[in-house]
């Protein structure tokens, strides 16, 4: 059985947002998640990557995707903005988008 995944809309994240210089977020298409393989940078060509983790296993409370941290080898936002169009073009990745972090304020 196939499964048949439409990718996600675009990322809209501009270099004004708050996010992570250097990592993107990648959340691979279900049938690819299921492979369960090891990533390396040849899986994902045009983007310059230093390291890949793992965020979220298969598994299904995650909608069955692996999701994947790429650490780019620019640590700036527009090398990240950069990437992330790259990836959305790459047929096993269904969204990237920035490690958005939170900002915490003090009550």
């Amino acid at each position: 059985m196939t499964i048949t995944e439409e990718k996600a809309p675009p990322c809209e994240a501009t270099i004004d947002n708050n996010f992570e210089e250097g990592e993107v977020i990648v959340t691979l298409m279900r049938e690819q998640s299921a492979a369960r393989q090891e990533y390396t940078a040849a899986d994902f060509p045009g983007v310059d990557i230093e390291e890949i983790r793992v965020v979220a296993e298969y598994f299904p409370k995650g909608n069955n995707h692996i999701l994947l941290r790429l650490m780019l080898t620019q640590k700036d936002k527009s090398s990240v903005i950069e990437a992330i169009k790259t990836l959305e073009q790459n047929p096993i990745v269904l969204c990237a988008n920035p490690s958005f972090w939170a900002e915490v304020i003090e009550p």
